[in-house]
């Protein structure tokens, strides 16, 4: 038995660990399946080559509390007048966010 996205938001999501293992009496189990992707609404689709398929409820994938956020790129010190600069952040899950900020202007 294995596992598939019948419906899911763009952007590329992956199931992970999704092929299950079968006992002897015909119950599959998937140890660690995993949406990654982005937060929306999924539906899974579990196929069975003898059996055919079934399709689950509504499965909402949505973003956990920030944990910790760092800068792991700092701008150059000092901030040179029409210069912009570029500052990389770590929201510490491993997801990482580049931004570039507008250059200063003097007063």
């Amino acid at each position: 038995m294995t596992a598939v996205f019948a419906s899911s938001p763009s952007g590329g999501p992956t199931l992970s660990n999704a092929t299950a293992i079968t006992d002897a009496d015909g119950r599959a189990t998937f140890s660690g399946l995993a949406i990654n992707g982005v937060p929306g609404n999924y539906t899974l689709r579990f196929e069975s080559a003898p059996l055919g398929s079934v399709t689950s409820g509504t499965i909402t994938l949505s973003v956990g509390p920030l944990a910790a956020l760092a800068i792991l790129t700092q701008p150059e010190s000092p901030a040179v007048n029409g210069r912009s600069w570029r500052t990389i952040l770590s929201c510490g899950s491993g997801t990482r966010l580049a931004t570039t900020w507008p250059a200063p202007r003097s007063r």
